[in-house]
């Protein structure tokens, strides 16, 4: 939960912007930007006045009065408590009614509980506690009498913070920084309108300004306080700061205040005619991440006072090299299956703005943006009947076909289960699953009309075995095409049918279907493209995965999941044939054969998913398949009482809460451009203007030869063999990786459905033999020879 690890190279950890290695985790400012940032916050008079009359500082010695050769940490962060109460007190004047500042220090607290799993205790020794229009106090714990919260503490009304640390302590940077990530990261979290974070590591001698924002860490080198002690005094007052955007906050995100709790709240952006305005804030729908670097996307339902129609406000940051998403999604406008952009605000903000002028290209500059979106259903993963995601599915994949069409030429480049939302109810088809978030999308022109797959973008469990190759540095990599993006739409649906029921409830983490699922979700792509590649050869786990279909699903399912699959594999087995051996050097699309056929792909898929929607509405089936109607193996694997059919998904369990530093449980990121339930609010009229669906060819047959081509190149491939492991491999909860690009899961992100499986899967001897059969059946080897690495 700390964020971006310091050690790392600058990049999302859910998506792949633009990065390199040459940049370390964190930048050092000159030696004069920890003098000067906060200068002009008191007058040098008052700063000579204050060191005149305190106690805490010895003029004529020019010493803090701070234990120099205590071995005890309480006794240092002790005596730095009383020297920040005092400059507050003394030099912090509230500027409106409402707005405070105050240290507390919370060191005896922390002593009395253990570590948290990062070996951090779980709120810094000494913070900033802070009441104003972008704080509240938490919600009392029961049976939490922890001095950190009797008074109300917590991230969510923590302005800042100071890391108390002795000399010795501090000689690995890097360490220390990482424990404030750490802190700085829930900050973050907890107040979704921050823009960065400042906080303090003081020791005996020396402080350093620390500044965390979505482009990374920034410290100032060692400041010696007892020769500069203005230099300290003005440190502690920028952290304490009563104004709002001083301090690290977004302030046209704004509450009002009522008995220490949030009340109503605006957000101030431009309306369709480009007018500023307030909206009222209805939901924060925040997209939690574990990185502080990267996108830091949040969103916020907001509705208009004028009209009551409500729309989503997406904010995050990008690399200034990226387009922006608003860029694609004027381009977009109007298209069925495509999400529908109101209005955005272009560079509200930089993050060079908040740094030292002299690192600049030493870190990934990054831009805030604001949209405002159409507000449409919830997450695919939020299905509550089989229709509603197979129609879901199939509209979004028509939406993307209508991207690609002439003029638009638009690739998504990060198909995911997050990406798709659920049309509203009574949607039209085509609307009734839309796809979202454009930002790492390419639009082909005449001047830049292909990209090359990179593993560094998207999510890692559905990205496409071509998008997984890229990882070997030496190899061919192809062109991105619509291909890629839809064998992606095929892990989309293998999350559905393999982590839920047909009712929408998820299934056992440790069940084998999530166990499959989450094997290509790997962090090694290599990992994610072998396991991938072994799913579509002669695997157990394609047949144990076609045996769960068939116990829990509708029988029409269990046909498009075949034949969808088989769809993938002579996508996988085409390329392979025509890339094997081609001229590499060729300054053209290889696969342009096959992408001529672009109309027909689309055709064959659509009419896969549509024989499946109308075979379940034939059978009236407009609900969920109930678990009881499954075979007994089913049931009893389900470990689930019978269901009655279309009975919502339960709630997901909450996050414990901390005893030192508690907050309420934020609402799921699943809540994304999804209406609430309250208020009742106008929906948006539906626009007039659509783009009509482009001509289809008539579908080419699938091949269905029993006989499955071999997916791995041979010796002359432009790869090493794969090795074959014995285990799956377990993905974490898909939030984009560090640089992994696990949406990676990359940066970024993270899905709350269902937590990673931890079991390894395993095969009973009943089952291999039952899967022999069927594959001396299909006229399979029963056996293969494990590869091995050249």
């Amino acid at each position: 939960m700390g964020g971006t690890t310091v050690n790392e190279r600058p990049g999302p950890s859910r998506k792949g912007d633009t990065t390199g290695s040459r940049h370390r985790g964190f930048t050092t400012t000159s030696e004069e930007y920890g003098h000067d940032v906060y200068r002009k916050l008191v007058r040098d008079r008052d700063v000579e006045a204050f060191l005149g009359r305190t106690k805490t500082f010895d003029l004529e010695n020019k010493q803090w009065s701070l234990p120099q050769a205590s071995s005890f940490t309480e006794q240092l962060v002790t005596s730095a408590f009383k020297i920040i109460r005092t400059v507050l007190a003394r030099l912090v004047q509230p500027t409106q009614i409402g707005v405070e500042r105050d240290v507390r220090n919370v060191l005896k607290d922390n002593s009395r509980h253990p570590k948290n799993e990062h070996g951090y205790d779980f709120c810094p020794h000494l913070v900033v506690r802070a009441s104003g229009p972008s704080f509240e106090s938490p919600t009392p714990v029961p049976g939490n009498d922890s001095a950190a919260t009797r008074p109300g503490l917590a991230y969510i009304n923590i302005a800042s913070f100071v890391t108390v640390k002795h000399e010795s302590q501090v000689g690995n940077i890097k360490e220390v920084l990482k424990e404030m990530e750490f802190h700085s990261g829930e900050i973050f979290k907890s107040q979704p309108n921050r823009l960065y974070v400042r906080s303090i590591l003081l020791t005996e001698k020396h402080a350093r300004l620390v500044h965390f924002d979505r482009a990374g860490i920034q410290t100032t080198p060692p400041i010696n306080i007892h020769q500069n002690p203005a230099t300290l005094i003005r440190l502690i007052l920028g952290i304490s700061s009563t104004n709002e955007r001083l301090l690290g906050l977004d302030d046209s995100v704004q509450w009002e205040i009522v008995d220490g709790q949030k009340g109503t709240g605006t957000l101030t952006t431009t309306d369709v005619n480009g007018t500023t305005k307030a909206y009222t804030i209805v939901e924060l729908l925040p997209v939690l991440r574990d990185s502080i670097r990267g996108r830091g996307t949040t969103c916020w339902r907001v509705q208009d006072p004028d009209t009551s129609e409500v729309f989503v406000v997406k904010d995050s940051w990008r690399p200034e090299d990226r387009p922006a998403e608003y860029e694609f999604l004027e381009h977009a406008q109007n298209i069925p299956g495509v999400a529908h952009m109101i209005s955005y605000e272009p560079g509200r903000c930089e993050t060079t703005q908040f740094r030292c002028s002299t690192t600049v290209g030493q870190y990934y500059n990054r831009v805030a943006t604001r949209i405002a979106l159409k507000s449409y259903g919830r997450p695919i993963s939020s299905f509550t009947n089989i229709l509603q995601v197979l129609c879901a599915i199939r509209d979004a994949i028509a939406g993307h076909q209508r991207l690609l069409g002439d003029g638009i030429r638009i690739l998504h480049r990060d198909i995911s289960h997050n990406n798709i939302l659920l049309g509203l109810d009574g949607a039209p088809d085509g609307d009734r699953g839309v796809l979202i978030d454009l930002e790492m999308a390419f639009r082909s022109t005449d001047a830049n009309p292909r990209v090359k797959v990179d593993y560094t973008i998207g999510t890692r469990l559905f990205q496409s075995i071509s998008v997984l190759d890229s990882y070997h540095p030496m190899g061919f990599h192809p062109d991105h095409d619509y291909l890629d993006e839809l064998e992606s739409f095929f892990y989309v649906l293998m999350y559905i049918l393999l982590l839920f029921r047909p009712d929408g409830s998820p299934l056992p983490s440790n069940d084998e279907g999530p166990s499959i699922v989450w094997s290509w979700g790997a962090d090694d792509p290599e990992t994610a493209d072998m396991n991938k590649r072994d799913f579509y050869e002669a695997d157990y786990a394609h047949l144990t995965a076609l045996r769960l279909i068939q116990e829990t699903w509708h029988p029409a399912c269990t046909t498009l999941f075949k034949e969808f699959r088989l769809f993938v594999i002579d996508i996988i087995s085409d390329k392979t044939t025509i890339l094997v051996g081609a001229d590499k050097r060729a300054d053209r699309n290889l696969l342009q054969p096959l992408l001529s056929r672009r109309d027909s792909h689309y055709a064959q898929l659509l009419e896969i998913f549509d024989k499946a929607i109308d075979a379940i509405k034939g059978t009236a089936t407009t609900t969920s398949v109930r678990v009881s109607g499954a075979t007994p193996a089913a049931a009893a694997r389900s470990g689930v009482d019978e269901m009655a059919p279309g009975q919502p998904c339960s709630a997901k369990s909450p996050c414990p809460v901390l005893k030192d530093c508690s907050r309420p449980s934020p609402p799921s990121p699943e809540a994304h451009l999804s209406p609430g339930p309250t208020p009742v609010l106008n929906a948006l009229p539906a626009s007039t203007s659509t783009t009509p669906l482009h001509a289809l060819s008539p579908p080419a047959p699938l091949r269905r030869s029993a006989r499955l081509r071999k997916l791995h190149p041979h010796s002359n491939a432009t790869k090493p063999p794969l090795c074959r492991t014995s285990t799956v491999a377990v993905a974490q909860d898909q939030p984009r990786r560090s640089s992994r690009t696990a949406k990676r899961p990359l940066d970024d992100a993270t899905s709350t459905d269902i937590p990673p499986s931890k079991t390894r899967r395993t095969t009973s001897s009943t089952a291999r033999t039952a899967a022999a059969s069927q594959l001396k059946q299909d006229g399979l080897p029963a056996k293969r020879t494990r590869r091995t690495k050249a």
